[in-house]
């Protein structure tokens, strides 16, 4: 691997220390925190009922480097 990857997680704590141990310390990692507000499973209609929840908040957090972009959203669009 050429260079010091950028590298973007939730906020599952262990990847923190896994990134950490597996790059040692040569990575640029960033932590983004998703807040979704509340479903309503009462609902009758199932594109509704199974639709993913409205994000309410979004936070980001340097967790070791510089990350230019901290964003899961790539990984997202791939699946």
């Amino acid at each position: 691997m050429l260079g010091e990857p950028e590298i973007s997680t939730d906020g599952f704590l262990p990847y923190q220390n896994a990134i950490r141990d597996a790059f040692r310390g040569k990575a640029h990692h960033g932590v983004i925190v998703k807040t979704h507000g509340v479903t309503n499973l009462a609902v009758n209609d199932a594109a509704r009922r199974y639709s993913p929840a409205e994000v309410i908040a979004v936070e980001r957090d340097v967790v070791s480097g510089f990350p230019v972009k901290i964003s899961t959203s790539y990984v997202e669009r791939k699946t």
